[in-house]
């Protein structure tokens, strides 16, 4: 099992990349990657809000079947579309945001990767990833 926090830490510090804040730097000695059990509503509603606010927007759409089956999460800036429905032209170089859901002593933690910025979510149930 150490082996294997070992190498899922290993894998998000080479995510990081050089030069970012690590989100090694504030996980804790028991914090290891997570996925969702039994979500509901409330929790569902919990992420959305969690989300939107660590990237600074009113309102971020999240699928329901989000961190049940991994415990990554992408979420991609909306493109914006003409009154036909076609992508507009014009170049978009945001790069999508990367969260990642922790299980912690304390409950589940949301984590966005660029920043590291953490937030909890009492409101939701979760496991460690296997």
């Amino acid at each position: 099992m150490i082996e294997l926090r070992a190498m899922l830490l290993l894998a998000v510090a080479t995510l990081m990349g050089c030069g970012q804040p690590s989100v090694l730097e504030g996980l804790a000695a028991a914090e290891l990657p997570a996925v969702v059990v039994q979500p509901s509503d409330r929790s569902r509603q919990e992420l959305r809000t969690a989300v939107a606010r660590m990237i600074g927007v009113g309102s971020v759409a999240v699928g329901s079947d989000a961190f049940v089956q991994t415990s990554l999460l992408v979420i991609e800036k909306a493109r914006p579309r003409g009154i036909d429905g076609v992508q507009l032209s014009g170049r978009d170089y945001d790069r999508p945001e990367q969260f990642r859901l922790f299980k912690s002593d304390r409950g589940c933690v949301l984590i966005r990767l660029r920043t590291g910025a953490r937030e909890a979510l009492p409101n939701t149930q979760c496991v460690v990833e296997r």
